[in-house]
């Protein structure tokens, strides 16, 4: 896609070094936090086994055990719902900053231009104004009926507007594939002597890791 990518005013496409930039920006904007996110997303599957159960009922109906095609891997509904909730409860990015460029009013309040502003998807994410049981995982938060009733901005794991962040799609893509070829294949369960400490550093990660007890999915 980016090599057959023109620029719309000289018709130009990207140089080598361009293009270079481009994918170094991708992969390095989608490397610890994507990484941070699978953590999660294997803790909430390792201790919602009926969550795991269908996500993987729904790998293998779609997968049939193969590598996968992009088409095959937008199938997995049910799987992109359980990676949306676990990023709505862990989001590797727990807050973003943003900078006024006037005096912004807000709630009664004044934002004033160049003052930091500190939003924290981590706390959205949880607000009960807009989530039912916010602390369960419920995947089917997700679907577009209950999707929907929410205002746009209730969940941004990703930040939002022209500064959503750049490695979003890719992310999501690599997180679909992992976590669906893993599922195919394994069961996973908490380790009775995990202890899972989330730790607010640059990225919200396990502080101790997560350790699975991982067993191999016994076919027909």
């Amino acid at each position: 896609m980016l090599r057959s990518a023109r620029d719309p005013q000289t018709g130009r496409g990207m140089r080598s070094d361009e293009l270079r930039d481009e994918l170094i920006n991708l992969f390095l904007a989608g490397h610890e936090t994507t990484a941070q996110a699978l953590a999660w997303t294997f803790y909430f599957l390792a201790t919602h086994p009926d969550c795991a159960g269908r996500a993987r009922a729904e790998s293998v109906q779609n997968l049939s055990g193969a590598a996968g095609t992009a088409e095959q891997y937008g199938r997995l509904v049910y799987l992109r719902r359980a990676i949306d909730e676990s990023l709505r409860l862990m989001p590797p990015i727990f807050m973003v900053s943003r900078t006024p460029v006037a005096d912004e009013p807000l709630g009664g309040f004044v934002m004033p231009e160049g003052s930091l502003v500190v939003i924290s998807p981590y706390v959205m994410h949880r607000h009960p104004m807009y989530w039912d049981a916010p602390d369960r995982f419920d995947p089917d938060r997700f679907a577009p009926e209950r999707a929907m009733a929410r205002p746009r901005y209730a969940y941004f794991p990703f930040g939002g507007g022209p500064r959503l962040c750049l490695g979003a799609h890719l992310a999501l893509s690599e997180m679909v594939v992992v976590v669906a070829r893993v599922l195919q294949k394994f069961h996973l369960a908490l380790a009775p002597d995990g202890r899972v400490v989330p730790e607010a550093a640059l990225i919200l990660r396990p502080k101790h890791g997560i350790r699975v007890h991982v067993r191999r999915v016994q076919r027909p």
